[in-house]
Order: C-alpha cells, then sequence, then structure tokens
C-alpha cells in the first residue's frame, strides 16, 4: 500500500470525496434513510472497514463520525436484544421501529460503545426517531439503567437534541449525550421547565449554544436561570438564548470571542443599573461581536445596549420594536445607531416588528410617527450597508430629492426595505422619477420595498439614460396608480430585469384603516404591470413596449 494512505488527512480527503456523491441532498426525512445511506457511502466504507485491515480504523471512524439516528448503534447490541419491524410494507412509506426485547448487560455494551467512541456529531430528531425506528422514550430508560458509563458518547463534540414532539419528562436524559468534550449544542425543547434548572452542559468549553421551546412562560425565576447559564460560559462564540438579565450581558460583553449574539425577549429587565458606565471600561467590550439580533425590545434598551458597542466592529446588526414609538423615539435610536456602531464595518441592518408581533395602532397624530428624510439621513454615516430594513410605525415622508439621498448614501445596497410597521401607510411624495435615484447610484440593488406616487407618469423616453439590470422584485405596498401601461414602459427601460411587483392586495388593504380607495383595482393595476413587464422579456427585450 503506498505511504500515502498512512496518512490521516489524506484518507480523510478522499473518504469526503466518495461521501459526496450526492452533495445535494442535504435533510432526509424518515422515509429516505436508504437513500441517506447511500449518498453518504456508508455501504462502501463499512465494506471498506471489514475488507482491508489497513483502512478499517479510518473507516470506521468516518462511518460512525457524525449520526443521525440511535438505531444503527442499538443493532450492534446481540442480536437477541432486539428486533426489527416493518409496518404497513406495502405503502409507499414504510414504517420500521426497532425494538428493545430486553433488559442489557453492562457486557452487553461493549461493542456499541466501542463505536459510540467514534461519534463526533450526533442529530437526535424525535421527529426522525419517532416516526422511522425507536421509541425514543422507552430507549432513553433502557440506556440510561444499563449503561456503564457515565456518557454513551464521550468524544462527542456536535449535538443536536430535538424533542419537542416528546413529553417534558425525557430532557433530562439529554445528560447521556452532553460529553466533557461538547463544544456545540442545539437543544429544541417542548417547554423549558425540566431543562433550565439543570442543564447538564460543561458550559466553560461551550462555543455555541441554541436553547429554544415551543412554549415559553415569562416568570422572572427563569430570566434568572438562563442568566445563570450565561455567566457560566467563557469561551462561547455564538449563542442564542429567551432572555438575559444585566448581570449577564455585561458578563458576555467582556467575553473575548463571542461573534454572535441572539436575544428574543429583552423588554421587561427592572430598573437594574444602566449600561452607560460600563461604556468607559478600560478593556473593549464585545471586542470579537459581529453578529447582534434582538429580536424583541425597548428602545430605551437598545439605546442601551448600542453604548456597550462603542469597541465592536459589528456587521449585522438586527432590533425588533414591538410597540409604536414617536419620530423623537425613533431620531434618538437612529442617533445611538450612528454614534456607536462602526460605520465602515456595518453591513445590514434593520430596525422593524419583529416577525411575530402586531404593533398595536399608535396614539395620537399619526404625523408624530413619520420619519422625514433629516432623521433617514441621520444614518447616512453607513456607506458600506448592503441590506437595510427599516419600519417605522406609520412609514416615511420621502420626497424625489431624498431618494436620491438615499441612493448616493447607501449606493453598495443590495435590498432595502423602507416600510411602515402598521396598516397606517403615510402617503408619499416621491415619484416615479425617484426610482431613478436607485437606478443611477445603486447597481447592486436587487430588491426594493419603497412607496411612491405612480398614478402621474412621467415622459417616455424611447432609450433611458439610467438603466439598471440588477434589480428583480419591486415592492411597492399602497402606492397608487392609475395608467400600467405608462408605469410598466417607465420600469421596462429602467429595470429590464425586474420580474416581480408586489403591492398590499384587497384583504391586507381591507385591514389597514389607511383611507385608501379602490385597494382591489390598485393591486390589480400593478399585477397588469408585472404581467406586461414578464410578457416584454419574451417578445425582443421589452421591444412591444418601447414600440406602442
Amino acid at each position: 500500500m503506498h505511504r500515502s494512505f498512512r496518512i490521516p488527512e489524506i484518507l480523510d480527503l478522499i473518504f469526503v470525496q466518495l461521501q459526496n456523491r450526492h452533495p445535494d441532498l442535504h435533510y432526509f426525512g424518515p422515509e429516505s434513510r436508504d437513500q441517506l445511506n447511500q449518498s453518504l457511502g456508508r455501504r462502501d466504507f463499512a465494506a471498506l472497514a471489514r475488507t482491508c485491515k489497513s483502512f478499517q480504523g479510518p473507516a470506521l471512524d468516518f462511518l460512525w463520525r457524525e449520526q443521525e439516528t440511535l438505531t444503527n448503534l442499538l443493532k450492534t447490541l446481540p442480536s437477541h436484544l432486539w428486533k426489527e419491524e416493518t409496518r404497513n410494507p406495502w405503502s409507499r412509506r414504510p414504517s420500521r421501529f426497532l425494538h428493545i426485547l430486553g433488559p442489557i448487560q453492562p457486557t452487553d455494551w461493549d461493542i456499541p460503545l466501542a463505536y459510540a467512541h467514534r461519534i463526533q456529531r450526533f442529530e437526535l430528531r424525535s421527529q426522525m426517531e419517532s416516526e422511522f425506528s425507536v421509541q425514543l422514550v422507552d430507549v432513553f430508560k433502557i440506556i440510561s439503567s444499563g449503561l456503564p458509563r457515565e456518557h454513551l458518547c464521550p468524544n462527542l463534540k456536535d449535538l443536536v437534541f430535538d424533542v419537542v414532539e416528546l413529553p417534558d419528562y425525557v430532557v433530562p436524559y439529554i445528560r447521556l449525550f452532553v460529553s466533557p468534550e461538547i463544544l456545540n449544542a442545539t437543544i429544541f425543547l417542548r417547554s423549558h421547565r425540566p431543562l433550565l434548572p439543570g442543564l447538564p452542559i460543561q458550559y466553560p468549553q461551550l462555543k455555541s449554544l441554541y436553547v429554544n421551546t415551543r412554549f415559553w412562560e415569562d416568570e422572572p425565576m427563569y430570566l434568572d436561570i438562563l442568566s445563570t447559564i450565561a455567566l457560566k460560559l467563557y469561551r462561547i462564540e455564538n449563542l442564542t438564548l429567551h432572555k438575559l438579565d444585566r448581570t449577564a450581558i455585561l458578563h458576555l460583553a467582556r467575553l473575548p470571542a463571542l461573534k454572535s449574539l441572539f436575544l428574543r425577549d429583552l423588554r421587561d429587565l427592572g430598573p437594574l443599573p444602566h449600561f452607560h458606565s460600563q461604556s468607559n471600561s478600560q478593556s473593549p467590550l464585545f471586542p470579537a461581536l459581529r453578529d447582534l439580533f434582538l429580536h424583541a425590545t425597548t428602545i430605551e434598551f437598545a439605546i442601551e445596549v448600542l453604548h456597550l458597542l462603542s469597541d465592536s466592529l459589528l456587521v449585522d446588526f438586527h432590533v425588533g420594536i414591538p410597540d409604536p414609538a414617536t419620530k423623537s423615539y425613533t431620531r434618538r435610536l437612529y442617533v445611538a445607531l450612528a454614534s456607536h456602531l462602526s460605520h465602515s464595518a456595518l453591513r445590514t441592518l434593520s430596525v422593524e416588528l419583529p416577525a411575530d408581533c402586531e404593533v398595536p395602532t399608535p396614539p395620537g397624530d399619526n404625523a408624530s410617527y413619520v420619519i422625514d428624510g433629516h432623521i433617514l439621513a441621520t444614518l447616512f454615516c453607513f456607506p458600506n450597508l448592503t441590506e437595510l430594513s427599516l419600519a417605522p410605525p406609520v412609514g416615511f415622508d420621502i420626497d424625489d430629492a431624498t431618494a436620491w439621498d438615499i441612493a448616493r448614501a447607501w449606493s453598495n445596497l443590495k435590498s432595502l426595505h423602507l416600510t411602515a410597521a402598521t396598516g397606517l401607510h403615510h402617503s408619499t411624495r416621491m415619484s416615479l422619477h425617484g426610482l431613478r435615484a436607485f437606478a443611477k447610484h445603486c447597481p447592486k440593488l436587487t430588491y426594493l420595498d419603497i412607496t411612491f406616487n405612480g398614478a402621474i407618469s412621467p415622459p417616455f423616453e424611447n432609450s433611458p439614460e439610467i438603466s439598471q439590470t440588477s434589480l428583480t422584485s419591486l415592492e411597492v405596498g399602497t402606492s397608487p396608480i392609475t395608467d400600467p401601461f405608462a408605469v410598466a414602459q417607465f420600469l421596462c427601460g429602467l429595470f429590464p430585469n425586474l420580474e416581480t411587483i408586489d403591492s398590499l392586495d384587497e384583504d391586507e388593504a381591507s385591514d389597514m384603516d389607511n383611507g385608501l380607495e379602490d385597494d382591489d383595482s390598485r393591486f390589480s393595476r400593478w399585477k397588469q404591470v408585472e404581467a406586461m413587464l414578464l410578457n416584454s422579456k419574451s417578445t425582443s427585450a421589452g421591444a412591444d413596449l418601447y414600440a406602442s
């Protein structure tokens, strides 16, 4: 045998090539387990391990390194201890179940545990296990009662523990899989009650921790428990939790390796000391942080957090504001963003409604919530933005001049989303001429969501001097329109590759007290524009529109 094959790294590269014969198959449901095994080349590796002594160890390592079911491991138990049953074999999706037939003695574990030593990544998903192979509730009990060592897979580094379909009482069995070597843990639970008080994880070693549940309860004790978990993390790089208190956030701010932080709910933290005094700390805060996602919070707390970010080179920042904020509060937030975030590093900025929330109707005069060009200009200091999404309660007051200012300030944009968080869309002063600004100054823009007045069509030019070929999707919101053909002519010349135009449809508009008339006609007119643009692509690049 060539000596090169004795180098583990070279064998690994060869095995990766064998395994990647079907790179498009990323997820396999219970009905495609045979397809998965074929795709991963498992039969090939098993044959190699059986027939070539020199390759046996490396082939077994590669064969067992990543597992997505307990079945493979349990089937290495003595054959008299298990039985596989196929149900509905005539069905297009037959179900197969593995039954453990009796108690497992310590000596019965010799072979399974030898293979378990080789497992470094385990994806345990109740949706797959319960439908395909084993009844996890029973198997967990059997393993726990007879396992001769503390951890099933002592060398496990990556764990996905998804038991949302199972009763809460199975959650403590996670201890069977959380070894001292664990680096990355992704945990999905039905609820958080059985887990949080004693999560059996070697906190100091973790680099990535994601904890989410189907049902959350906003009780003070769970804020304390989650914060206690965070305070035990020292090497964490990526963290996703429901909520944290200020003490835990300050602890995370001092960690040297934290790159990504996702916090779901930061609204009720109580009258604790604010962060402002910490911003003058001698040691940099959040020195490695690049992605920060505050799913639902208040403007006041978002501003507090921003005071901790002056030393970081944040690339992506998202903040969700579920309550309507007046223009004065929004101005304060924009000023804080401009004051504390890196002007050159920031690429993605999102200040909008959380995805699972509905903003209540703003009290008082709508004019108190409209964001004008002067307030928006506060954010022009971020020239390298590629994605921007802003959604104040009733939208923006933008005219053509402001549109040109926006396009010049953010010329690197690929996606721009300027809309209203509620149905009270402020009437726009921007005309179709304002779209020229984005065609001229934003060559990479592929998605644009902005409201403008399409009812006044500009004079059509047979050879438009401005043409931008990147834009493929246009969201027009409540933009008025009277002449679909004239608008289609204009857009076809300005954005020749535009494919989709979306506006608020009749149902959406009827839910909004926006005072617009003839919403159904407006929606259908924009759909006519879309149809004409698509038709023009099949007739000599829009020659039919120009000829008319």
